[in-house]
């Protein structure tokens, strides 16, 4: 991923974090020699602690999928996480012009791997996915609400799986290059939006280190 210093994310909280709060996520495989490379959307679940070399990811994907007869243990493949995103207009800067932008963050993790067998251990991780995505609600709905019958005849229809982390990259291209005075416009610019992801991006950039200016405005 083309992630210039300024824009980069190193601390491991702030990733967790993110892949956390972002974890619907692209899965893209290494095809093979002459064949197009494959992408699906899937839940992704973070394991032991924040990503990095050697962490795990897990996760699941149907067996009628095209991409599910790609994935072998070992097979390296790419997992995207993305935030908001949102353009940005250079009419709304206050110090000066420039070219049009686009703010946006992502999480590019890359790894091997390591497929899951076994009706047992494929419930639990459907049950850890729905208490993770579910944990927020007042009532979380738990995966021993469905028919155990509906359950059993689910469980042969799926693959879980993990990624074992090779490599983690991430940045929050979120203004940087310009003045506080720009950023500041920029993220009230995305607020006014009637776009929600654009007012969800201005929420995501005041909340990020270093983007609003410290004090009371």
């Amino acid at each position: 991923m083309y992630a210039p210093a300024r824009y980069r994310i190193d601390d491991p909280d702030r990733i967790a974090a993110f892949v956390d709060a972002h974890g619907f996520a692209m899965l893209v495989d290494a095809a093979p020699d002459g064949a197009v490379p494959l992408a699906s959307h899937l839940p992704m679940l973070r394991l032991d602690g924040a990503p990095r070399p050697g962490a795990r990811l897990l996760s699941h994907l149907a067996r009628a999928n095209p991409q599910a007869a790609r994935l072998r243990d070992g097979v390296r493949v790419l997992a995207v996480f993305t935030g908001p995103d949102g353009y940005v207009s250079p009419a709304w800067y206050v110090t000066g012009t420039d070219a049009p932008t686009w703010n946006y963050a992502a999480v590019h993790i890359t790894g091997r791997i390591r497929l899951i067998h076994g009706d047992d251990t494929a419930r639990d991780v459907l049950a850890r996915t729905v208490a993770h995505v579910e944990a927020s609600r007042p009532q979380p709905w738990p995966l021993e609400t469905l028919d155990e019958a509906d359950i059993q005849a689910m469980l042969p229809r799926i693959q879980a799986f993990e990624i074992v982390i090779d490599t983690v990259e991430a940045l929050a291209k979120y203004s940087q290059e310009r003045p506080a005075a720009d950023r500041v416009a920029v993220m009230a610019a995305l607020a006014r939006s009637s776009r929600d992801e654009d007012r969800a991006l201005a929420a995501e950039m005041a909340a990020y280190p270093g983007i609003a200016p410290e004090g009371p405005s």
